[in-house]
């Protein structure tokens, strides 16, 4: 809906001459944002980064769209809204505050909301099946007239709370979307055959795990899997990784998939985000690997 909905007000705006900028709480989002809208795309740090050097300017000719705005701070919202009003730029706020929260402080969103109020989609139609719609629809609590109702914190009592949840849990389980398991390994042995056996391509599959023991271990079985499959080469080299403050070992070989967390647009031509598959290891002169 929200995809949709944004086609139309893009193509209007620019049969009117205006110039659609996206704004994303990531690189990888604007990544994906600028391939599906064909609009300029950067993440709010970039963007707001220009802005304050003079490096890029919003004039009455712009319309910024911050895509997920419920993921961005109040402060990031309000310079963002700020230097669109110093221009003249019309503003877009676009995405769902009930989803992920901001990491910073306060919910700009729901600021902006409470100033110039919204226009919500509250029919879902991802769900191709009436059922899974319906379960879908049981995520958000609704008034007698069917309208969306958003609760702020400590209005709904903690016996509510888990009796909403009840009643999700209750009808995802009706549907046979929940399998039990009686051990732990159990369930991850389970995950990695579904894993394998799906049809979807790898960027469509998702795993999830409660900790990070939990991510480790389906790592490794995922991975031990796709070398059986022949989807990774049974060969490899043990590579030392710093990420921030951790430092590890991983296993890599020809057809693993790499994700990068560091921007480096200069040199590898990749922001913090990007995903690239391994294609070849080699010993290198230095004494490390050239991949």
């Amino acid at each position: 809906g929200k995809t949709s909905g944004s086609d139309i007000y893009s193509d209007v705006f620019k049969a009117d001459g205006r110039n659609m900028i996206g704004v994303c709480v990531s690189n990888k989002a604007a990544s994906k944002l600028e391939a599906e809208s064909g609009m300029p795309c950067k993440s709010v740090a970039k963007a707001l980064s220009l802005l304050d050097r003079n490096m890029m300017t919003l004039t009455d000719k712009d319309v910024l769209v911050i895509d997920e705005a419920g993921m961005i701070d109040a402060d990031q919202t309000r310079r963002l809204l700020s230097y669109a009003q110093i221009g003249g730029a019309k503003v877009i706020l676009q995405g769902d505050e009930m989803q992920l929260q901001p990491i910073g402080a306060g919910s700009g969103m729901a600021l902006a909301k409470v100033a110039v109020d919204d226009v919500q989609l509250t029919e879902i139609r991802r769900q191709k099946n009436a059922e899974d719609r319906m379960i879908a629809g049981l995520f958000y609590s609704r008034g007698p007239d069917g309208s969306i109702k958003h609760h702020k914190k400590g209005e709904k009592s903690r016996s509510e709370t888990l009796l909403h949840g009840k009643a999700i849990f209750d009808a995802l389980e009706a549907r046979g979307c929940i399998d039990d398991y009686d051990t732990r390994d159990q369930a991850i042995d389970a995950l990695v055959e579904d894993y394998m056996s799906s049809g979807a391509s790898v960027d469509q599959r998702l795993v999830l795990g409660s900790t990070r023991k939990d991510v480790r271990d389906l790592n490794e079985k995922i991975r031990s899997a796709m070398a059986s499959a022949g989807i990774v080469d049974s060969s490899a080299v043990s590579v030392s990784v710093v990420n921030k403050s951790d430092k590890y070992f991983i296993d890599l070989s020809p057809g693993d998939r790499i994700a990068f967390t560091k921007n480096d647009e200069k040199g590898l031509g990749v922001v913090n985000g990007d995903s690239g598959t391994l294609l070849s290891v080699e010993k290198g002169k230095s004494g490390g690997y050239d991949m």
